[in-house]
């Protein structure tokens, strides 16, 4: 059977691949990669791809939209508040154990929602990556809070750290295990042994932040 994959190409040493939530295969290959080694090592972990597309999605995709009318709930850290259309004059959106948006601003809603929802992540997100740096004795160059397809946070060759916005959506402990996940990957590339333990210093719930995340990780994903 072939497998069909998409591929780009870095400054990583080695071929890495991965499966999205819509079983697409994904792979990132050293510059310069010969196609026939590609093909060789796609070859080799052809039964791994197989079962990995068999395996129910790590994260499950809900991809339900959200109504913008007073009652929803929108999850913000882990927990569920109501959204409320007020008559009220107000910008933007207020946030005092739950949402309010002005019912002048319905159309705009999910624009404002958004926007507040980055803005939260921008704030809390790098206050966590320079706490954790310096626990860690690491220096990311940056950190781009974005909308990520496949992941919930990255760590590029050029120590970038990437995290997904949707991630402030999620309890604290689950933030803080994505974040140390990411910076770990400047001290140790590969996930080993080593690696798990400077993880688990750091955040000693990341077993229950992994679980939290395959089975909540659907909720993160559902539209404003």
């Amino acid at each position: 059977m072939k497998i069909d994959y998409t591929i780009k190409y870095s400054n990583r040493k080695t071929l890495n691949i991965t499966i999205d939530r819509n079983n697409k295969i994904h792979l990132t290959a050293p510059k310069g990669m010969p196609a026939s080694d590609i093909n060789a090592v796609v070859e080799k972990k052809k039964l791994w791809i197989f079962n990995k597309l068999k395996t129910k999605t790590k994260y499950p995709l809900d991809t339900k939209s959200k109504e913008t009318v007073s009652g929803e709930s929108l999850m913000y850290l882990g927990h569920k508040y109501k959204l409320i259309l007020s008559n009220d004059i107000i910008e933007g959106v207020i946030f005092s154990n739950k949402f309010t948006v002005s019912i002048l601003n319905k159309s705009e809603a999910q624009e404002l929602l958004y926007n507040w929802y980055l803005s939260q992540a921008k704030k809390l997100f790098q206050e966590k990556v320079e706490l954790y740096s310096i626990t860690l004795g690491v220096n990311p160059v940056k950190v781009v809070i974005r909308n990520l397809k496949y992941s919930w946070g990255s760590c590029s060759p050029n120590k970038t750290i990437t995290l997904n916005w949707k991630l402030i959506r999620a309890p604290i402990y689950v933030i803080n295990y994505i974040i140390v996940h990411e910076l770990a990957h400047l001290i140790e590339l590969n996930h080993s042994a080593e690696f798990w333990n400077i993880v688990g210093v750091q955040v000693p719930e990341y077993n229950k932040a992994k679980r939290w995340l395959k089975e909540n990780g659907g909720m993160l994903e559902e539209e404003l």
